[in-house]
C-alpha cells in the first residue's frame, strides 16, 4: 500500500505520522490506515488512486447489519434516521437505540439514535455517529516524534418525518459532519432525504408491502482540510418489505427484505435480508450485503430489546474482516395509539362537564324566570298559573325555600277559591237532591283532575275533568278547568315553541329538540298538521346532530331523568363511533332505568347486601356502599330499588 505523493491532505496524513528516513518504505502501521480512513483518504483507506469512499457507509445498527443491509424499507427504530428518515413516522413510542462495534484495537465505531414520535406533528430524530482512533503517533518531516494524538470522525444528525394524507411518508436529515485529526478540524453539513410508500394492493399476496427510497447526501458534506476538500457522493437506496405471518396463535411471523444501492463511483449492489420472529420475543435473520453474508439474532423482553450481528461489511470487507456488533433499543412513553384514545376520553370529559355547567345555568335561569313570573301572576290574583310557575321552579331546585313558601301561598289561595267553588257545587246539590250522585260523581273527577294538575299532569287532569262532562256536558267549573289548563297548556306550548326557534337560530340543536319533545308530550287536542310539522322537524334536526352533540343531548335527558330519550341519542351516537365506552355505559345506564321494576330480590344474600350498602349511605359511606350496588346490579339489572339507591349514592357523592 504506498501512499499518494501528489495530494496535501495526504501529506498532511504523512506528516504526522511519519518515520524517520529510512524506515519511510515500510508499511504504514493500521492506526495510520484508520486515520486514513477517518480522512476518506482513498490511498490510506481502500487503496484506490481516486474518488471518495464515506466512512459512514458502514451502516449502524445490529439488526439492520444483520439483515445486509436491506433496511430501508424496514427501519423499525431509531436507526431510521440513517437508513431512511421517512420510517420515524411509523414509530409508535419513543425509541432510543445504542449500537457499537470495536474495529480494530483503540478504533471504535459508534451510534446513538433517539426517536419522538408525535400524534399530529410527525416524528423527529436525533442520532450520533462516532469513529475514533487513538494513540496516532504524531512527528515532524524530519522524523521528530511530537507526541501521539487522536482522530475522530463525527455525524451529527437531525430528522423529521411526516405521514402525508396519501400512503406515503417523506422525511430528511440534516447532517452536520466533523472531523479531527490531531491539531486539524474541518466542518461539513449535508442532507439526506427518505420516502416510504404503503401501497393498498387488493392481492393478498402483495398486502402489506412497504417500499423505501433513500437518496443520502443529496446535499454532499463538503470537508476542507489544510487545502483538501472532500465531497462525498451521493449514494441511492430502494427496497421492498414484506411481512408474512403464520396462522394460528402467538406473534410468529417472517420478514423478507429486498435492497439495491446505487452510487457514484460504486458498482450498484443488491441486498436481502431475512428475519425469523418467534412469539414477538426472539429474532434470528440472515442477510447479504452485496459482498457477503451477515447473521444476526436478538431478543426482546418487556421494552427492551437486544441485537447481535456477526460478519463483513459491504465496504472494506478484506480490511476488517468479520465483526461482532451489538445494539441495545429501548421503547418508552405511550403509544400513539393510546395517546389518541386518551385524548377522545379528555374530549369525552370535557364535554361531559362542559354539558354539566351548561345545564346548571340554565336551570338557574329558567328557575328565576319561573318565580320571577309566578310572582307576576299571584299579584295580579292569577293563582293557577302562579302556582304552575312556582311547581316548575320547586321541581328545578327541590329545597329551595323561596320556591317553596311561594307555592304554599299559592296552593292556600287556590285552596280557598277551590272551597268556594266547592260549597256552590254542594248548594246546587242541595237544590236538586236528583243530582246528588252525578254532582258526587263529578267531586271525584274534580279532585283527580285537581291532583294530577298539582303534579302538572295536564292531560291526565283534562282527562279526568272529561269524564265528568260526559255524564254533565254543562258543568261549568269542569268547562272552565278544562279551558284554563288548555290555555296554560297552548302559553307554555307557544313560549316552549318560540324558546326552540330561536334555539335553532343560535345552532343550539339539542336544546331545541328538548324544548319541541317538551311541546309533544304535553299537547292536548293541538291540530295535528302541527303536530306532525314538530315531529318532522324534530327527525330533520336529529339527522343534523354530530357525535358530540348527540352524547350531550343524551346527557342532558339522562341527568334529567328522561332514560328513553337518552336511550335514542346514545344509540344515534353509537352508529357514529360504535366502539366507544363511555357512550356504551351510558346507555347500558339508561335502559337499566327505562325498564327498572319494583321486585323482589332474587336471593337472602342480595336483599342483605342490599341492606348493607344502605346503612353505608346513612354513615355518608357512599363510596362503600356505590361499590356493592353496582355489584348487586350485574345480578338483578332492573331492580328498581337497587337502581335508586345507586342515584342517591351518586348524587350524595357529587354533593362532597
Amino acid at each position: 500500500m504506498q501512499p499518494y505523493q501528489g495530494d496535501d491532505t495526504m501529506r498532511l496524513v504523512q506528516r504526522t505520522s511519519a518515520q524517520p528516513a529510512d524506515k519511510q518504505r515500510r508499511p504504514q502501521s493500521w492506526r495510520l490506515w484508520l486515520a486514513g480512513l477517518l480522512l476518506g483518504l482513498p490511498a490510506l483507506a481502500f487503496g484506490q488512486t481516486a474518488g471518495m469512499q464515506p466512512v459512514f457507509k458502514l451502516g449502524v445498527g445490529a439488526r439492520a447489519i444483520g439483515l445486509g443491509n436491506a433496511f430501508v424499507a424496514y427501519a423499525s427504530d431509531a436507526t431510521a434516521i440513517y437508513w431512511n428518515a421517512a420510517a420515524l413516522d411509523h414509530l409508535q413510542r419513543k425509541n432510543l437505540v445504542v449500537f457499537h462495534t470495536r474495529l480494530l484495537e483503540g478504533a471504535g465505531y459508534s451510534f446513538i439514535g433517539y426517536a419522538h414520535p408525535t400524534v399530529q406533528t410527525g416524528t423527529l430524530g436525533f442520532g450520533i455517529i462516532n469513529l475514533s482512533v487513538g494513540d496516532v503517533l504524531n512527528t515532524s518531516p524530519d522524523g521528530v516524534k511530537l507526541g501521539k494524538g487522536s482522530a475522530n470522525r463525527s455525524q451529527f444528525l437531525l430528522s423529521y418525518a411526516k405521514q402525508l394524507p396519501l400512503p406515503i411518508t417523506v422525511g430528511a436529515t440534516l447532517k452536520i459532519e466533523r472531523l479531527q485529526l490531531l491539531e486539524n478540524n474541518a466542518t461539513g453539513v449535508g442532507l439526506d432525504i427518505g420516502l416510504l410508500y404503503h401501497p393498498d394492493f387488493e392481492v393478498s399476496l402483495l398486502q402489506n408491502l412497504t417500499i423505501g427510497f433513500n437518496l443520502q447526501n443529496a446535499v454532499a458534506p463538503r470537508l476542507k482540510l489544510v487545502s483538501e476538500q472532500e465531497v462525498q457522493p451521493w449514494r441511492f437506496r430502494m427496497g421492498l418489505a414484506k411481512p408474512i405471518g403464520f396462522k394460528g396463535e402467538g406473534a410468529d411471523g417472517i420478514n423478507i427484505l429486498l435492497g439495491a444501492l446505487i452510487a457514484r463511483d460504486e458498482p450498484t449492489r443488491l441486498n436481502f435480508g431475512t428475519e425469523y420472529i418467534f412469539q414477538n420475543r426472539a429474532f434470528l435473520r440472515v442477510g447479504y450485503n452485496g459482498q457477503s453474508l451477515n447473521f444476526g439474532a436478538g431478543v426482546l423482553y418487556q421494552n427492551y430489546r437486544l441485537d447481535y450481528a456477526f460478519g463483513r461489511y459491504s465496504d472494506a470487507a478484506s480490511d476488517f474482516g468479520p465483526q461482532h456488533r451489538l445494539s441495545l433499543t429501548v421503547e418508552f412513553g405511550k403509544s400513539k395509539t393510546q395517546l389518541i384514545e386518551l385524548a377522545q376520553q379528555e374530549e369525552l370529559k370535557r364535554i361531559e362537564e362542559e354539558t354539566a355547567r351548561k345545564l346548571a345555568w340554565q336551570r338557574q335561569i329558567e328557575f328565576e324566570n319561573l318565580l320571577t313570573r309566578g310572582k307576576a301572576y299571584f299579584n295580579q290574583g292569577e293563582y293557577f298559573p302562579a302556582l304552575l310557575k312556582f311547581s316548575a321552579a320547586r321541581d328545578l331546585f327541590p329545597e329551595n325555600a323561596e320556591a317553596n313558601q311561594w307555592m304554599k301561598r299559592a296552593e292556600q289561595k287556590i285552596a280557598e277559591e277551590r272551597q268556594k267553588e266547592l260549597q256552590m257545587v254542594a248548594e246546587r246539590e242541595r237544590l236538586a237532591a236528583e243530582r246528588e250522585s252525578l254532582q258526587e260523581f263529578i267531586k271525584v273527577q274534580f279532585e283527580k283532575g285537581m291532583r294530577n294538575l298539582e303534579t302538572k299532569q295536564y292531560r291526565e287532569a283534562i282527562a279526568e275533568w272529561q269524564r265528568g262532562l260526559e255524564r254533565d256536558p254543562e258543568n261549568q267549573l269542569l268547562k272552565e278547568w278544562i279551558a284554563k289548563t288548555m290555555t296554560e297548556i297552548r302559553q307554555i306550548n307557544r313560549e316552549l315553541l318560540a324558546r326552540a326557534r330561536q334555539a335553532e337560530k343560535q345552532n343550539r340543536i339539542t336544546v331545541a329538540l328538548d324544548l319541541y319533545d317538551r311541546i309533544l308530550k304535553q299537547s292536548y287536542g293541538e291540530d295535528e298538521a302541527e303536530r306532525k310539522r314538530i315531529e318532522a322537524r324534530i327527525a330533520q334536526l336529529r339527522r343534523q346532530l354530530t357525535f358530540n352533540d348527540l352524547f350531550r343531548k343524551g346527557l342532558t335527558d339522562y341527568i334529567s331523568k328522561n332514560y328513553r330519550e337518552a336511550m335514542k341519542s346514545f344509540k344515534e351516537a353509537l352508529k357514529i363511533r360504535p366502539d366507544d365506552p363511555k357512550v356504551k355505559q351510558y346507555l347500558d345506564d339508561a335502559e337499566a332505568r327505562a325498564n327498572a321494576r319494583v321486585e323482589d330480590f332474587a336471593s337472602e344474600t342480595i336483599r342483605r347486601r342490599f341492606l348493607e350498602a344502605v346503612r353505608y349511605i346513612q354513615q355518608e359511606n357512599y363510596e362503600t356502599a356505590l361499590q356493592i350496588l353496582l355489584e348487586l346490579q350485574k345480578q338483578q339489572r332492573y331492580n328498581k330499588r337497587i337502581l335508586d339507591a345507586i342515584d342517591l349514592a351518586r348524587e350524595r357523592l357529587q354533593r362532597r
